[in-house]
């Protein structure tokens, strides 16, 4: 048997494992979350136990992604860096 892990990283270093029904639902809340990404209201969503917010850093609009008090960062103007990994 084998599965995908979904991993967004940051370049700091940091990672984050979605697991496959979680990010299932990132997928399928993607207007959502492009939506929100694209409003200037500094505010929060959720999809399942993950936690996007939009934050300033350095004048900068940042992603801020939170599950299980472990954060990635990502400006906005960058695509989230995700690899995927096959695991037997």
């Amino acid at each position: 048997m084998s599965f995908v892990e979904i991993v967004i990283g940051d370049n700091q270093g940091n990672n984050i494992i979605l697991p496959r029904a979680m990010w299932q639902a990132f997928i399928e809340r993607r207007a959502d979350i492009e939506r929100f990404v694209q409003s200037i209201a500094p505010s929060s969503l959720s999809v399942q136990d993950l936690v996007i917010e939009i934050i300033k850093m350095r004048d900068v609009k940042v992603v801020k992604l939170t599950l299980r008090e472990t954060s990635v960062y990502e400006a906005i103007n960058h695509a989230l860096h995700v690899q995927t990994q096959t695991l037997r």
